[in-house]
């Protein structure tokens, strides 16, 4: 008998690893499609539905800025930079770690933006990092992320 439940529970162990398993793999997926979500919101000037990816109190750091805490200081950055700049980027996840209830996410970015003031366009590339946790409804939404080039941008001629 004591071999039986030996093995029933040999059992339970290795489904309940493998379970885990296809979840931390849903979890990672779900943690690039957030990221593709995000830039095709950004891309499309659509901050009030990019701002529904963050929690309700959420900081975002970008370079050469003071801390944005809360969803209004974000929305401000974003559009002032929109009203001075045409943009294209895309961010690609390099690596995450699921916790349970939260994920950090690394990721890179390539692209350009072009001041509307001199036309010029500007290529820039770096490196993001992404703090997410998971909610009630099993979803994910950004806590903390930040950003900053992996060089000074250049200004094509």
């Amino acid at each position: 008998m004591r071999i039986i439940q030996l093995l029933v529970l040999i059992l339970i162990l290795i489904m309940c690893s493998f379970a885990q398993e296809l979840d931390t793999t849903a979890d990672i997926e779900a943690q690039k499609k957030l990221t593709e979500k995000w830039d095709e919101f950004v891309t499309n000037g659509e901050f009030d539905a990019m701002l529904n990816l963050y929690v309700d109190n959420p900081i975002r750091m970008h370079q050469h800025e003071p801390i944005l805490i809360g969803k209004d200081a974000i929305l401000k950055s974003f559009q002032t930079f929109r009203e001075q700049n045409d943009e294209n980027f895309v961010n690609k996840v390099a690596d995450v770690i699921i916790t349970g209830e939260y994920a950090v996410v690394r990721g890179t970015y390539t692209g350009y933006f072009i001041p509307k003031q001199t036309g010029k366009k500007v290529q820039a590339e770096g490196k993001w990092v992404s703090l997410r946790q998971r909610q009630a409804d099993g979803s994910w939404k950004i806590v903390y992320d930040i950003w900053n080039s992996d060089f000074p941008e250049t200004v094509e001629e």
